[in-house]
């Protein structure tokens, strides 16, 4: 049973160590370098015992560190108290008994012996006194007196008595300095927590709040005393919303509860958007984030921590909702500009002079941008909060790639740039051109989200892109289909990437600050993408062009020879009460 600090425990192992090694130094200079005895005649030192000096040595300074790793630093430091005493009586034996040199080495391990215990001093008191009982009796040929054994014995005792009562002081003051030192920092965790402005909780092994914040006491409605000891459900109780609004919430059950599915997966859960029931039966919308508390290797609970954003969303809804309402009462008119100058431009219906003319074409041009801006504000409002129209259908990728490719090489190659259309199929093999064959390659997904996502793709590299060629490829993986889309532009640095599919982001330099845009194209990229569970990123060297790629899910031949056996079935009743 441990008896003091793994630190005291580590420095009498070192201890003992570089002991047992001053020992072989020892030897080694009154033999060699003074050479003042034989070998085999200094102190009791001889190949035995020199070999088990070394081994407690080696042990001390080398195994130990494993062997405390495994068990204890009480038990790897046990086992060098037993062997440095082996060695130490082998010494004795050799070199005189208790008259032996060394015998104050012995008298410092009866005392260290405290440090582990009363039955470790008992042990060694017994092993003197055993000797003893010998040396009185004549079992052993010695030149010590019983007068001088006996003082031995007694001081042998007497550091047994102060090293039970030093070692057990030392405990206790260590102890309680441990325990300041604990009660220190939980103070100080408990400061910490109480200042932060989210909700915390923790949760211990029973799944019983032990801590629980007053920002959380605010939030949840719960004051603090009569949260603690409750199951956590019970005062983090999570709403789930139906499909049909007319449907009332209901209650998460506790399988399925975000501080569940951490605790068992021993893994971060993160909830971007959460419904909590308040004790008042508010509903609260709330970002939760739950990490499990593992301690040597299992998970002993979770603490949760969570932020009312209910204001904040309700702000972005009604900010999306304005722009979404101003983007579409604006385009009417900016059509209608936009008609006119059409109109005024066409020598068959106007007469303007090169100058007029002139103005009337950059009025058109940025018409033609106005526009574009609102649609694209229009489209990122509606891809933020859902109302996106998708109509997802079976897409053979290959083909679409294909044909969206022929639709901007007019565009590409009207810069003097060349667009190439490379696919490579399962096995790997490149194949470009009209000699390309299908890899079959089908997605789930609808096919103008697609076809707007690699466009806008496509002119982002023709308009970064001064020389060189554009590639649209198209590789065949085993559970997703990866399109890239490769120009050989400026390239982006590197601190802008992380930021690039961002609202509103626009790399600003010498290169791209004269190049027009709206900073939303990447931004409704992405949502599109994880519209249909997809991924996209960028890969990019300043200088030297970039490469954006996206992964959707494959679809299998078999699930897409389904899928499109059901569309056919739901479309054949429109055409025939279309053609009635």
């Amino acid at each position: 049973m441990q008896k003091v600090s793994d630190r005291l425990y580590t420095i009498l192992n070192i201890a003992i160590g570089v002991e047992m090694l001053l020992l072989i130094s020892v030897w080694a200079v009154l033999t060699f370098v003074i050479d003042l005895f034989p070998p085999d005649q200094v102190l009791g030192l001889n190949a035995l015992t020199l070999s088990l000096c070394g081994v407690v040595g080696f042990y001390s300074l080398v195994v130990f560190w494993f062997v405390r790793k495994k068990f204890s630093n009480y038990i790897a430091a046990m086992a060098t108290m037993v062997m440095s005493s082996l060695a130490l009586a082998a010494i004795f034996q050799f070199s005189g008994d208790f008259s032996a040199p060394l015998y104050f080495l012995w008298i410092g391990v009866v005392f260290a012996s405290g440090a582990f215990g009363a039955a470790f001093i008992v042990m060694y008191l017994s092993m003197v006194a055993i000797y003893f009982l010998f040396v009185i009796s004549g079992t052993f040929d010695t030149t010590t007196t019983i007068a001088t054994a006996s003082i031995l014995a007694g001081t042998d005792v007497l550091a047994g008595i102060l090293g039970f009562y030093f070692w057990r002081h030392f405990y206790k003051a260590d102890t309680q300095h441990s325990n300041r030192k604990q009660t220190a920092a939980n103070l100080q965790a408990e400061i910490v927590i109480n200042s932060i402005a989210d909700g915390v909780l923790v949760v211990d092994s029973e799944g019983k709040i032990a801590t629980f914040n007053p920002a959380a006491a605010a939030i949840t409605g719960w004051k603090i005393e009569d949260a603690i000891g409750l199951k956590f459900n019970s005062v983090l109780t999570l709403m789930q919303l139906s499909d049909d609004e007319k449907t009332e919430p209901t209650e998460v059950d506790l399988n399925n509860h975000p501080v569940t599915a951490a605790i068992k997966s021993s893994s971060n859960v993160v909830k971007d958007s959460e419904i909590l029931r308040t004790l008042n039966d508010k509903q609260l919308e709330i970002t939760l984030v739950v990490s499990p508390i593992i301690v040597e290797g299992s998970t002993q609970g979770a603490v949760a921590v969570f932020r009312d954003v209910s204001a904040q969303r309700k702000a972005e809804r009604q900010r999306a909702e304005f722009i979404s309402t101003a983007s579409h009462e604006m385009r009417t008119p900016v059509a209608a500009i936009e008609g006119y100058l059409a109109l005024a431009l066409n020598e068959k219906v106007a007469k303007v002079d090169s100058k007029a003319r002139s103005y009337l074409e950059k009025a058109h041009d940025s018409t033609e941008h106005l526009g574009q801006l609102f649609k694209d504000l229009l489209t990122a409002a509606k891809s933020e909060d859902g109302r996106l129209t998708n109509h997802p259908v079976v897409i053979d990728i290959y083909k679409l790639l294909a044909q969206i490719s022929e639709d901007v090489r007019f565009s590409v190659e009207k810069k003097g740039l060349q667009l190439h259309f490379v696919a490579a199929g399962a096995g790997g093999q490149s194949q470009q051109g009209e000699t390309t064959v299908n890899p079959l390659t089908y997605i789930h997904a609808d096919p103008e989200r697609i076809r707007e996502v690699i466009t806008n793709l496509v002119n982002n590299a023709v308009k970064f892109t001064e020389e060189g060629s554009v590639t649209v490829g198209l590789r065949v993986l085993e559970e997703y289909v990866q399109i890239s889309v490769q120009d050989t532009g400026y390239g982006i640095p590197a601190e802008d990437i992380p930021h690039l599919f961002q609202k509103f982001y626009r790399v600003d330099n010498s290169n791209t600050r004269a190049i027009g845009g709206t900073g939303l194209g990447l931004f409704i990229s992405r949502n599109i993408i994880e519209l249909y569970k997809g991924k996209i990123w960028v890969e990019s060297e300043y200088g030297t062009g970039s490469t954006f790629f996206i992964n959707l899910p494959r679809l299998p031949i078999e699930k897409a020879e389904e899928l499109k056996k059901k569309e056919e079935a739901e479309v054949a009743p429109l055409q025939v009460e279309q053609s009635l």
